[in-house]
């Protein structure tokens, strides 16, 4: 069976929680790597717990928070680096739930 049929295997629920799983391990990888910048200028529970709450509704949101968060300390990264470190967490997370294994309900 081809990816492509695989995919059509699965339901749009399915598909959902996958991409949820997705984005809050996405999220989650953002908020540390920020956190290794922001050392213990905020709290790292709460700092986590805020950026992937963001990442799992909206992530390009959780991306602009972490980026504004670095440039108010000093850190001079681009917004499209912070936003390719979230694509490559996202790549990462889709590695870790591939669209092949069976997602229980």
């Amino acid at each position: 069976m081809s990816h492509t049929n695989a995919a059509k295997d699965y339901s749009a629920e399915d598909r959902m929680v996958r991409d949820y799983q997705i984005d809050s391990y996405a999220s989650r990888q953002l908020a540390l790597w920020a956190l290794a910048h922001l050392g213990d200028r905020t709290t790292p529970e709460a700092y986590e717990r805020l950026v992937v709450s963001l990442g799992r509704t909206a992530p390009d949101c959780a991306i602009n928070k972490v980026y504004r968060d670095l440039v108010s300390i000093g850190v001079s990264y681009r917004s499209e680096a912070v936003e390719r470190m979230f694509e490559r967490f996202r790549i990462e997370g889709e590695r870790m739930y591939p669209i092949s294994s069976r997602l229980a309900a």
